[in-house]
Protein backbone atom coordinates (compact mmCIF):
# COMPACT_ATOMS: atom_id res chain seq x y z
CA UNK A 1 0.00 0.00 0.00
CA UNK A 2 3.03 2.30 0.21
CA UNK A 3 4.02 4.66 -2.51
CA UNK A 4 6.88 3.43 -4.60
CA UNK A 5 9.62 5.78 -5.60
CA UNK A 6 10.05 5.67 -9.32
CA UNK A 7 12.50 7.39 -11.59
CA UNK A 8 9.63 9.56 -12.89
CA UNK A 9 8.85 10.80 -9.35
CA UNK A 10 12.49 11.59 -8.68
CA UNK A 11 12.79 13.39 -12.03
CA UNK A 12 9.65 15.43 -11.32
CA UNK A 13 10.93 16.45 -7.86
CA UNK A 14 14.34 17.44 -9.24
CA UNK A 15 12.72 19.37 -12.11
CA UNK A 16 10.43 21.23 -9.71
CA UNK A 17 13.35 22.04 -7.41
CA UNK A 18 15.42 23.32 -10.34
CA UNK A 19 12.49 25.44 -11.54
CA UNK A 20 12.21 27.07 -8.11
CA UNK A 21 15.97 27.73 -8.04
CA UNK A 22 15.83 29.31 -11.51
CA UNK A 23 12.84 31.47 -10.50
CA UNK A 24 14.59 32.50 -7.28
CA UNK A 25 17.79 33.45 -9.15
CA UNK A 26 15.78 35.31 -11.78
CA UNK A 27 13.79 37.27 -9.23
CA UNK A 28 16.48 38.08 -6.68
CA UNK A 29 19.36 38.73 -9.06
CA UNK A 30 18.00 39.77 -12.42
CA UNK A 31 14.49 41.14 -11.99
CA UNK A 32 15.15 43.16 -8.82
CA UNK A 33 18.25 44.73 -10.37
CA UNK A 34 16.24 45.48 -13.50
CA UNK A 35 13.56 47.22 -11.36
CA UNK A 36 16.23 49.31 -9.61
CA UNK A 37 17.79 50.29 -12.96
CA UNK A 38 14.38 51.04 -14.51
CA UNK A 39 13.33 53.20 -11.56
CA UNK A 40 16.61 55.10 -11.64
CA UNK A 41 16.26 55.65 -15.39
CA UNK A 42 12.69 56.93 -14.98
CA UNK A 43 13.86 59.30 -12.24
CA UNK A 44 16.77 60.50 -14.41
CA UNK A 45 14.30 61.33 -17.19
CA UNK A 46 12.01 63.12 -14.75
CA UNK A 47 14.91 65.05 -13.23
CA UNK A 48 16.04 66.08 -16.72
CA UNK A 49 12.50 67.27 -17.50
CA UNK A 50 12.55 69.31 -14.29
CA UNK A 51 15.92 70.79 -15.26
CA UNK A 52 14.64 71.66 -18.75
CA UNK A 53 11.55 73.22 -17.18
CA UNK A 54 13.77 75.48 -15.06
CA UNK A 55 16.12 76.16 -18.00
CA UNK A 56 13.14 77.47 -19.97
CA UNK A 57 12.84 80.18 -17.30
CA UNK A 58 9.71 78.86 -15.61
CA UNK A 59 11.39 78.71 -12.20
CA UNK A 60 14.77 79.79 -10.91
CA UNK A 61 17.41 77.13 -10.33
CA UNK A 62 17.91 78.79 -6.94
CA UNK A 63 14.27 78.61 -5.89
CA UNK A 64 13.92 76.47 -2.73
CA UNK A 65 11.05 74.40 -4.16
CA UNK A 66 13.13 73.48 -7.22
CA UNK A 67 16.24 72.76 -5.15
CA UNK A 68 14.37 70.64 -2.61
CA UNK A 69 12.60 68.59 -5.27
CA UNK A 70 15.78 68.09 -7.31
CA UNK A 71 17.81 67.10 -4.22
CA UNK A 72 15.07 64.66 -3.20
CA UNK A 73 15.12 63.09 -6.67
CA UNK A 74 18.92 62.79 -6.42
CA UNK A 75 18.62 61.05 -3.04
CA UNK A 76 16.00 58.64 -4.31
CA UNK A 77 18.15 57.85 -7.36
CA UNK A 78 21.13 57.20 -5.07
CA UNK A 79 19.19 54.95 -2.66
CA UNK A 80 16.73 53.22 -5.01
CA UNK A 81 18.37 49.87 -4.28
CA UNK A 82 17.24 50.25 -0.64
CA UNK A 83 13.60 51.02 -1.41
CA UNK A 84 11.62 47.86 -0.72
CA UNK A 85 8.73 46.57 1.38
CA UNK A 86 10.88 45.89 4.45
CA UNK A 87 12.38 49.39 4.39
CA UNK A 88 8.93 50.92 3.93
CA UNK A 89 7.64 48.96 6.92
CA UNK A 90 10.64 49.99 9.07
CA UNK A 91 10.16 53.65 8.13
CA UNK A 92 6.46 53.42 8.97
CA UNK A 93 7.13 51.83 12.37
CA UNK A 94 9.94 54.23 13.23
CA UNK A 95 7.77 57.27 12.44
CA UNK A 96 5.07 55.96 14.74
CA UNK A 97 7.40 55.76 17.75
CA UNK A 98 9.68 58.73 17.22
CA UNK A 99 9.11 62.47 17.00
CA UNK A 100 8.85 63.91 13.49
CA UNK A 101 12.15 65.01 11.99
CA UNK A 102 13.04 68.69 12.17
CA UNK A 103 13.65 68.76 8.42
CA UNK A 104 10.23 67.47 7.35
CA UNK A 105 10.15 67.34 3.54
CA UNK A 106 6.38 67.65 3.26
CA UNK A 107 6.19 70.86 5.31
CA UNK A 108 9.26 72.41 3.69
CA UNK A 109 8.10 71.52 0.17
CA UNK A 110 4.59 72.85 0.78
CA UNK A 111 5.95 76.11 2.20
CA UNK A 112 8.39 76.52 -0.69
CA UNK A 113 5.68 75.61 -3.17
CA UNK A 114 3.37 78.27 -1.74
CA UNK A 115 6.15 80.85 -2.18
CA UNK A 116 5.97 80.44 -5.97
CA UNK A 117 3.99 83.42 -7.29
CA UNK A 118 2.63 81.75 -10.44
CA UNK A 119 -0.24 79.27 -10.02
CA UNK A 120 0.76 77.45 -13.23
CA UNK A 121 4.38 77.00 -12.12
CA UNK A 122 3.21 75.88 -8.68
CA UNK A 123 0.94 73.26 -10.27
CA UNK A 124 3.70 72.12 -12.64
CA UNK A 125 6.22 71.67 -9.81
CA UNK A 126 3.58 69.77 -7.82
CA UNK A 127 3.02 67.51 -10.85
CA UNK A 128 6.76 66.75 -10.97
CA UNK A 129 6.53 65.78 -7.30
CA UNK A 130 3.50 63.57 -7.92
CA UNK A 131 5.20 61.88 -10.87
CA UNK A 132 8.25 61.21 -8.68
CA UNK A 133 6.01 59.57 -6.07
CA UNK A 134 4.29 57.47 -8.74
CA UNK A 135 7.66 56.22 -9.98
CA UNK A 136 8.67 55.24 -6.44
CA UNK A 137 5.29 53.59 -5.72
CA UNK A 138 5.49 51.67 -9.00
CA UNK A 139 8.97 50.48 -8.03
CA UNK A 140 7.71 49.35 -4.62
CA UNK A 141 4.78 47.45 -6.09
CA UNK A 142 6.63 45.84 -8.99
CA UNK A 143 9.64 44.79 -6.93
CA UNK A 144 7.65 43.14 -4.14
CA UNK A 145 5.68 39.96 -4.71
CA UNK A 146 3.34 40.58 -1.71
CA UNK A 147 2.62 44.14 -2.90
CA UNK A 148 2.06 42.93 -6.46
CA UNK A 149 -0.46 40.36 -5.26
CA UNK A 150 -2.15 42.89 -2.97
CA UNK A 151 -2.37 45.42 -5.81
CA UNK A 152 -3.88 42.86 -8.19
CA UNK A 153 -6.41 41.86 -5.51
CA UNK A 154 -7.35 45.50 -4.82
CA UNK A 155 -7.72 46.29 -8.54
CA UNK A 156 -10.03 43.30 -8.97
CA UNK A 157 -12.09 44.34 -5.92
CA UNK A 158 -12.33 47.93 -7.17
CA UNK A 159 -13.35 46.80 -10.65
CA UNK A 160 -16.00 44.47 -9.24
CA UNK A 161 -17.36 47.22 -6.98
CA UNK A 162 -17.31 49.77 -9.81
CA UNK A 163 -18.97 47.31 -12.15
CA UNK A 164 -21.64 46.46 -9.59
CA UNK A 165 -22.20 50.14 -8.85
CA UNK A 166 -22.65 50.95 -12.54
CA UNK A 167 -24.95 47.97 -13.07
CA UNK A 168 -27.00 48.88 -9.98
CA UNK A 169 -27.26 52.48 -11.21
CA UNK A 170 -28.47 51.40 -14.66
CA UNK A 171 -31.06 49.04 -13.14
CA UNK A 172 -32.33 51.77 -10.81
CA UNK A 173 -32.45 54.28 -13.66
CA UNK A 174 -34.41 51.85 -15.81
CA UNK A 175 -36.83 50.94 -12.98
CA UNK A 176 -37.44 54.58 -12.02
CA UNK A 177 -38.18 55.55 -15.61
CA UNK A 178 -40.44 52.50 -16.01
CA UNK A 179 -42.37 53.12 -12.78
CA UNK A 180 -42.51 56.91 -13.12
CA UNK A 181 -42.60 57.85 -16.82
CA UNK A 182 -42.99 61.55 -16.00
CA UNK A 183 -39.73 61.77 -14.04
CA UNK A 184 -37.92 63.40 -16.96
CA UNK A 185 -40.57 66.12 -17.03
CA UNK A 186 -39.86 66.92 -13.39
CA UNK A 187 -36.18 67.31 -14.27
CA UNK A 188 -37.08 69.58 -17.19
CA UNK A 189 -39.37 71.76 -15.07
CA UNK A 190 -36.82 72.02 -12.26
CA UNK A 191 -34.11 73.04 -14.74
CA UNK A 192 -36.45 75.57 -16.31
CA UNK A 193 -37.37 77.13 -12.97
CA UNK A 194 -33.72 77.39 -12.01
Amino acid sequence: MGTTVTIENITAIISLGLAFVVLWVYYFWFYRQYRVDKTRQDLFFLRNELFDYAAEGNISFDHPAYSLLRNTMNSIIRFTHRIDLVTLFCIYVSTKFSPPPSNNFTIAFKNNLNAIPSNKVREDIEKFHIRMNIIVATHLIKSSIPLMLLTIFLVVVILIRQGWGILKYEIMKYEIRKQFPGINQIDNIAAELG
